[in-house]
């Protein structure tokens, strides 16, 4: 049986013992350095995709009701990049039981939208700024809301 004094060591034991080395990490410091580049390279990655469709974020929507408020033609004006696009639509309800018809298109780079007067509530007219000042007429269904004339060539520029 060891007595408790022959059990406590001694300032010289605690003296010789060798140093510790610093405990080495089990990855090399190149998987490390390699592992960090991947994860900005991806992050990178999904902000290159992403970026373009924040471009037209912050839209905006200008509607134009019908004179019997059944219908409204709806023009969406967003920015890509340095254009504006103006996306025309026709749209009939509101909340779970609104329906939206295409109406058109109008490239900033080319047009602008001057004016939007409805003639009847069946009939609307849309001036543009285009080389011959025209002004095209669309035609709904009065019942539905859907386009009864195909989208004029002048509001087809997107």
């Amino acid at each position: 049986m060891a007595t408790l004094w022959a059990m406590t060591p001694t300032p010289d034991d605690v003296m010789s013992a060798p140093p510790r080395r610093a405990q080495r990490s089990s990855v090399p410091p190149l998987v490390w350095i390699g592992g960090t580049c991947v994860a900005v390279a991806m992050v990178v990655f999904v902000w290159a995709v992403t970026w373009p469709w924040s471009w037209g974020a912050g839209g905006s929507e200008q509607k134009y009701p019908s004179p019997d408020g059944t219908h409204a033609l709806v023009v969406v004006s967003e920015v890509d990049m340095i254009d504006t696009y103006y996306h025309l639509e026709i749209r009939r309800g509101s909340g779970l039981t609104e329906r939206s018809w295409a109406a058109g298109c109008v490239n900033g780079d080319w047009d602008s939208i001057e004016d939007v007067r409805w003639v009847s509530p069946s009939v609307v007219e849309i001036d543009t700024s285009s080389r011959d000042g025209a002004t095209h007429r669309i035609e709904i269904d009065p019942e539905s809301g859907r386009r009864l004339t195909p989208i004029p060539e002048a509001l087809r520029s997107c």
